[in-house]
């Protein structure tokens, strides 16, 4: 294998790069995940994709489906844990392919995820050494990123109060502020408020941010957390029966913190399903009011 340290030279943040020049090295495709699971680069390989890669690589982040099986077999448990890379044998219930996998972390925290599928030939420890290899220099590409993030969510986290709390005084003025902030409501939506047994800190956050990034039931448009209450501003994933996976989201996320992450016990409540945003503060008091 070439020199380590001449691979990554020169990438200067380009992600695409970096997971082309991975998938060079290792000779099968790759893709890089952020820590919720969603695509943010992707090698080219026609010949070698499986379904999971195509479904990624189509809607821009993982199947819950393959999420919730990898958590179920305990790879989650131990990428999240470990700093090596490890061996994903194909889950043939699901169309998932053998994979190399390793998480990309700053001290303990997740940056995100590098996954390797197997070509024809197995893995070699050579190659598992360069994946590790990989994940330290994909560090500080991800770091970057995650800045960036991190300043829209505040101002996004700003614009939920002031929905919560009726400031705006009608639907052009909360159209104008969205083409400002590149926000894009979701219609029809409901506010959904979570009640935790103690003030959410920020390690529990981020629990929280991966959960709702993963859940394919609603699209959690916004969110913020207000000491023990996590209050988010959801959406429809798909037009029919709203109602019925609103119900089965606030069942599945009190579930899947308690086995998951071992966060219990959480109250869920959800205001009335509404088309327009002047009405925001209305789902938010309807769903207030269950907890009192």
């Amino acid at each position: 294998m070439e020199n380590l340290n001449q691979i990554f030279k020169g990438i200067h943040g380009d992600l695409t790069e970096f997971v082309d020049r991975t998938s060079t090295v290792l000779g099968c495709p790759v893709t890089l995940e952020d820590a919720h699971h969603q695509l943010l680069s992707y090698s080219i390989h026609d010949d070698l994709s499986d379904p999971v890669r195509i479904s990624t690589i189509v809607t821009r982040r993982v199947p819950e489906k393959i999420i919730n099986s990898l958590w179920k077999e305990g790879y989650m448990p131990a990428l999240l844990k470990g700093s090596e890379p490890i061996i994903i044998p194909s889950l043939n219930d699901v169309e998932f392919g053998t994979r190399a996998a390793i998480a990309i972390k700053k001290n303990e925290e997740i940056l995100g995820f590098i996954w390797a599928l197997q070509s024809r030939d197995t893995f070699t420890d050579e190659q598992l050494s360069f994946l590790k290899f990989a994940a330290k220099e994909g560090k500080n590409q991800l770091l970057q990123a995650q800045r960036k993030k991190k300043r829209h969510q505040e101002y996004h986290q700003e614009f939920l109060w002031q929905l919560l709390t009726g400031h705006f005084q009608s639907e052009e003025r909360i159209a104008q502020t969205c083409l400002e902030l590149s926000i894009t409501l979701p219609t029809p939506y409901s506010i959904v408020v979570f009640s935790f047994p103690s003030d959410i800190t920020q390690n529990t956050e981020k629990t929280i941010s991966y959960m709702l990034s993963t859940t394919q039931r609603i699209k959690a448009s916004l969110y913020t957390v207000d000491r023990k209450r996590l209050i988010i501003l959801a959406g429809a994933e798909v037009q029919n029966n709203f109602s019925q996976d609103l119900t089965e989201f606030i069942e599945a996320f009190i579930l899947q913190m308690k086995t998951r992450f071992d966060i219990a016990p959480i109250q869920g409540a959800c205001g009335q399903i509404y088309e327009t945003y002047i009405k925001a503060r209305n789902s938010y008091d309807e769903a207030l009011y269950t907890f009192s």
